[in-house]
């Protein structure tokens, strides 16, 4: 009930939410679409589920545990995909019961493309919970060579060269411990190549070309 609730006055009639009493949620979340799933599939067959159904949002509680059973072991597999937005309770080890949670569902979140052994190795990009998004190179699940992040209206924020998740050498922004803030082409977090600094207040201080990061012209 307490799900029903959130649902009712923080998210908006649009939304399509999975749950084991669709009709107790509809009446209670002031007639929000809603449906039930499949007891006891398999992580995979959960998620093409909800994509099939258009989901957008799934309740995970305790009652009868049908929904422990079933949908926690797909967002336990594919957690990328799922965003937790209210928890309700709290683990009950005496009367073994597990909190409810609310939880958008989203299949675009997370990684898409090559996989070697099990890991992110080759071209792909991947679509965060929070709308950034990387296109490029992986290695061992991370960033690693040629790629490009983005900020979460479509902007580059950094596009370059990465070795292990953090990147070495291309252009984007660099942000100093008291506030000062470089944007423009960089090699291992120092500005070199053309570039602006601003002070802490967005104030530009220099413009030019920059070498091992002095400005030089």
């Amino acid at each position: 009930m307490a799900a029903c609730k959130f649902c009712k006055e923080e998210l908006p009639d649009s939304i399509r939410v999975i749950n084991r009493k669709p009709e107790i949620f509809y009446m209670f979340s002031g007639y929000k679409k809603s449906t039930s799933f499949p007891w006891y599939a398999e992580p995979d067959t959960v998620i093409s589920y909800l994509k099939s159904q258009e989901a957008t949002h799934v309740i995970l509680d305790d009652w009868f545990r049908h929904a422990y059973t079933t949908l926690y072991p797909a967002v336990q597999k594919y957690p990328e995909k799922f965003k937790v937005l209210k928890k309700i309770g709290e683990v009950d080890t005496v009367a073994k019961q597990n909190p409810t949670y609310v939880l958008e569902f989203n299949d675009e979140w997370g990684y898409h493309g090559e996989l070697v052994n099990g890991k992110k190795t080759g071209e792909g990009y991947e679509l965060f919970q929070d709308g950034k998004k990387y296109v490029g190179h992986y290695e061992n699940d991370t960033f690693h060579g040629q790629g490009t992040l983005f900020d979460t209206a479509g902007n580059v924020l950094y596009r370059g060269i990465w070795h292990n998740g953090k990147i070495i050498k291309g252009e984007g922004e660099l942000n100093y411990s008291d506030g000062k803030k470089y944007i423009g082409a960089f090699n291992n977090n120092r500005p070199e190549g053309y570039g602006t600094l601003y002070d802490a207040e967005g104030k530009m201080l220099n413009k030019g070309n920059w070498k091992n990061g002095v400005l030089v012209n």
